[in-house]
């Protein structure tokens, strides 16, 4: 019997050191799992301003493609001009090569003769 209730006291012993062992355990489980909610919450906030960094990105590159769509429609009206301007240049050039040549079939005096009101300063208008 008294075997019995060694036998006993060593099972109460050994199950309030497995007890103990658990508790001290579950201490340190506790004080990580505080540890990794500190770190998750962290990382929440981490993320959050990534996420506004990345939107404000997002509306900076929208604002760019914008700007960049105006200038390109700008330039596109500015080339359609110059291309109109040009076109009326080469016209006019046309006009006074064909007016130079036409002066130059008129006799000399004609362009001298100040009566004649179809010739102003030496030059013909019809």
């Amino acid at each position: 019997m008294s075997r019995d209730i060694s036998n006993i006291s060593e099972e109460v012993e050994r199950v309030r050191h497995e007890l103990e062992h658990r508790k001290r355990s579950r201490t340190a489980l506790e004080r990580s799992k505080i540890h990794i909610d500190h770190n998750i919450d962290q990382a929440r906030v981490t993320l959050d301003r990534a996420l506004q960094v990345a939107r404000r990105a997002q509306d900076d590159v929208q604002e760019a493609q914008k700007a960049f769509d105006e200038a390109m429609r700008r330039m596109r009206a500015a080339d359609q001009s110059m291309e109109q301007i040009a076109d009326e240049e080469l016209e006019l050039a046309n006009q006074l090569r064909d007016l130079s040549h036409e002066m130059s079939r008129l006799p000399k005096d004609e362009l001298k003769n100040t009566n004649n009101s179809n010739v102003i300063n030496g030059r013909r208008f019809n």
